[in-house]
């Protein structure tokens, strides 16, 4: 009866670090933060097609003497204009929103 008692637990004792060991019939979902942002969609835009109120602040005194080399929209939580102005070797960056205020991206 001893030998009995001992072989099965033996193969309890199989039986279930058998049944540990198998791998999981279903892949896991993909972990995600769901704090991620999406990413703001960037397109070129032609000076011609700006708002007004951009355009009126580019031709301003502030930017006397510098040529504008591109212009983009940045489309993401907040639309804004991202202009990129050249003087001579000199390069600079300037966000504006919709009314021609500049905005830190």
């Amino acid at each position: 009866m001893k030998k009995l008692i001992i072989a099965s637990i033996a193969l309890f004792f199989v039986a279930i670090t058998s049944v540990n060991a198998q791998a999981p019939t279903t892949a896991p979902a993909p972990v995600t933060n769901a704090t991620e942002k999406a990413q703001p969609e960037k397109s070129a835009v032609k000076i011609e097609e700006l708002p007004d109120a951009v355009k009126a602040a580019i031709a301003s005194d502030d930017y006397k003497g510098w040529d504008v080399k591109a212009a983009f929209v940045i489309k993401g939580d907040k639309t804004y204009y991202e202009i990129n102005f050249v003087k001579g070797t000199e390069v600079t960056i300037v966000n504006f929103d919709k009314n021609g205020k500049r905005v830190v991206a």
